[in-house]
């Protein structure tokens, strides 16, 4: 038997662009075996994509995988499955549900935070403050940053015994946690497409509208309102994020417009930024954010 090395961990990127492009490749091979072969991965994480020589992303460890057209039962299971830091918060929450392709497409966006925050030069904005005052890119006033990054091994045991996680990924997400100017360093299309996948996958924490406003947008859509002005009703947004979440290459496109988009630096390779989570309690609920290593076991997380 030959053994030969396939390609470089995610965190060996020579450049945003590529890390990035790299989340898309192999979340485009994830579409593939959910939608063409109706397989579930089920463990998307930065552990298991591989950056090929020539800059491609390969989806690696489909062990945890489980094959859909065995029924959709086979999705539900008695403990999450996947790698805990990156799991979904819906997931992390909840692990009666079933895993389903929003809960994978969902930690691929937590990867690729996880890579923007950990890996590469950025700031955030005291309140109030515009762009022109930004602090600087390597000592951020981040603790709204180091906050979030505990979001990434949040885990608590509730009344039950059991436990859970995910409250601080929804914080982040609707808006409660880091909402103040994060700015990627020269990288302002990073921005935007964090925003706009942010902007998508809050879809799952927020309170579906009442009865009347879908009413409303079925009469709306019957009389052939512009989309423009439906885009203003919030049953119609609601929905519309929904549907992107669920179809087929939304975010391998979403992130390869992006890539498209203004200019990205060739040579802003990883670089290790010096941002450790601060702890009050003297249980340690996770591992320090700049030595977080990957579980190597691959068996589903457990609830007990």
């Amino acid at each position: 038997m030959t053994l030969k090395v396939i390609g470089r961990r995610l965190t060996e990127f020579r450049s945003s662009r590529e890390f990035l492009g790299a989340i898309a490749d192999a979340m485009q091979a994830h579409d593939c075996a959910f939608f063409d072969a109706k397989i579930l991965h089920r463990d998307i994480s930065v552990g298991n994509i591989l950056i090929t020589e020539d800059g491609k992303g390969i989806l690696i460890d489909w062990d945890l995988c489980i094959n859909l057209n065995q029924g959709t039962a086979v999705a539900r299971r008695p403990s999450r499955t996947g790698t805990w830091q990156f799991m979904s918060a819906a997931l992390l929450n909840d692990p009666s549900i079933p895993h389903g392709r929003e809960d994978d497409r969902e930690s691929a966006f937590y990867v690729l935070l996880w890579l923007a925050l950990r890996f590469t030069r950025h700031t955030t904005l005291p309140k109030g403050s515009s762009s022109a005052g930004m602090a600087s890119a390597s000592q951020p006033k981040d603790d709204d940053v180091v906050l979030f990054l505990r979001a990434f091994d949040e885990a608590y045991a509730n009344a039950s015994g059991d436990v859970r996680g995910g409250g601080l990924k929804i914080a982040y997400l609707v808006g409660k946690l880091l909402a103040k100017g994060l700015q990627f360093t020269k990288r302002p299309e990073l921005d935007t497409l964090v925003t706009e996948l942010k902007t998508v996958f809050k879809v799952r924490y927020e309170d579906e509208p009442d009865d009347k406003k879908f009413e409303r947008m079925r009469k709306m859509k019957a009389d052939n309102i512009s989309e423009d002005i439906l885009l203003d009703n919030i049953a119609y947004d609601f929905e519309a994020r929904l549907t992107k979440l669920r179809q087929r290459g939304w975010l391998v496109d979403t992130i390869r417009t992006h890539l498209n988009i203004g200019e990205w630096p060739n040579d802003d390779r990883a670089e290790p930024q010096r941002i450790v989570p601060h702890t009050g309690s003297k249980r340690k609920m996770m591992y320090e954010q700049i030595n977080l290593d990957e579980r190597a076991s691959k068996r589903p997380a457990s609830d007990g």
